[in-house]
């Protein structure tokens, strides 16, 4: 790296550690033409590079290969654009969605991306397609994503997308990177599609037992046209369960959901942030736990993996008009059997179980060992395959994260 490129885009020492690497490195640069020609240079000479966001997903993949240095677009952060009266902004990557969810509300708009951690920026959270339990309503990641900048392995900058859908290909290619965890290009910007605020909010908590009956009861009622958010927590051992239900529509349309769930359980008011807390107590910072773990499967399956994981000593906090369960566990204490650790054999027989109920799962985190021959994502048949072929047609150096998403490459 020549000295007037690295001085140009800020680059400083810092360790980061991820899953089979460290970087002690890390260049911020704050312009795209800064970026351009950063990414060029490592191109030149093969070396891997670790792109963050917020940090609040790094541990979330496959054991690094290769990494030399890291890029953070913390410095890539702002609302360029915002449009009311289109419903549409525009975001540098950087920006945290928290802050981006304020500047759209100030207007009666919201940003329909929900993803968990405090920290989590505009670029991360599109690079992840991480969800939270307003997906419900708010839908994929994708959905919100109308068009991306982007800076190629190789430096090339280029978009695909735009204010409006007007080029069809460039959508699709904007579907593309989301989800793609930095492995075939690094995301600078983004427009995004908002949606107007509910009418009126209401967030409620309540007890419940857990048996079958009653989760299926709830798994219903989370259907329902106003439900925003409906979340079931429980841990291993417990005799009731924790549902957490956040609700947007008229009065009437509320009045009306309301009374379909008070004959199910007993609920009280909850602060409007409830579903804020639980979202982001899904992150590992938050948890403390040593294994994250994240299903989804078909509804009417459910119950069954939620039985299984609470078995293996995992608390569960599940979004069941998504099919989405997360697991946090690992070692726990059990008065008739003392201490007792998960192994990677167990992971594996959970994962066979969330595909025999029609889905797949992911580990979001491990343990630093013991744990390294697990793929981390666990996805459907064939897909493998497919996403090897892209790393390999746009970054065939394994510049981006090399093995960070696909095991090997």
């Amino acid at each position: 790296m020549s000295q007037g490129t690295e001085n140009s885009i800020g680059a400083g020492p810092e360790r980061i550690d991820v899953p089979g690497a460290s970087v002690e490195l890390v260049h911020r640069p704050t312009e795209v033409v800064g970026l351009s020609a950063l990414l060029a240079e490592y191109h030149a000479r093969s070396e891997g590079l670790l792109v963050c966001g917020g940090r609040t997903r790094l541990d979330f993949a496959n054991p690094a290969r290769r990494l030399s240095a890291a890029i953070s677009l913390d410095a890539f952060a702002g609302v360029d654009v915002f449009e009311p009266d289109e419903g549409v902004v525009h975001a540098r990557a950087g920006t945290p969605i928290r802050t981006l969810q304020a500047v759209v509300a100030a207007e009666g708009w919201e940003l329909p991306v929900d993803p968990p951690g405090n920290a989590t920026t505009v670029g991360g959270a599109i690079a992840s397609a991480a969800m939270g339990p307003r997906s419900q309503a708010f839908g994929r990641v994708a959905d919100a994503v109308l068009g991306l900048e982007l800076v190629g392995a190789d430096g090339t900058v280029s978009k695909c997308g735009g204010r409006v859908v007007k080029n069809v290909t460039g959508y699709d290619m904007a579907k593309l990177y989301t989800g793609s965890f930095g492995s075939l290009a690094v995301v600078t910007g983004a427009w995004l599609r908002l949606r107007p605020q509910p009418t009126r909010r209401e967030t409620f908590v309540g007890r419940i037992r857990n048996d079958r009956e009653s989760f299926e009861r709830i798994r219903e009622l989370a259907r329902a046209s106003s439900m925003r958010a409906c979340v079931w927590n429980e841990a291993p051992g417990a005799g009731d369960a924790e549902i957490v239900v956040e609700l947007g529509s008229s009065e009437a349309g509320l009045r009306h959901d309301r009374e379909l769930l008070a004959r199910a359980c007993e609920l009280e008011p909850a602060t409007q942030d409830a579903i804020d807390g639980l979202r982001d107590a899904r992150t590992r910072s938050a948890s403390g736990e040593p294994i994250g773990l994240r299903a989804r499967v078909l509804a009417t399956r459910l119950d069954e993996l939620r039985r299984r994981l609470l078995e293996a000593g995992f608390a569960v906090s599940i979004d069941p008009g998504l099919g989405i369960v997360t697991a946090r566990g690992g070692s726990f204490e059990s008065a008739r059997e003392g201490f007792r650790r998960v192994d990677p054999e167990v992971l594996l027989r959970l994962r066979e179980q969330a595909v025999a109920c029609g889905g797949h799962a992911s580990f979001e985190w491990l343990p630093a060992t013991g744990f390294e021959g697990l793929e981390v994502f666990g996805e459907a048949p064939g897909t493998r395959s497919l996403v090897r072929a892209l790393k390999q047609r746009f970054d065939p150096r394994q510049i981006l994260n090399p093995g960070r998403f696909v095991a090997g490459t």
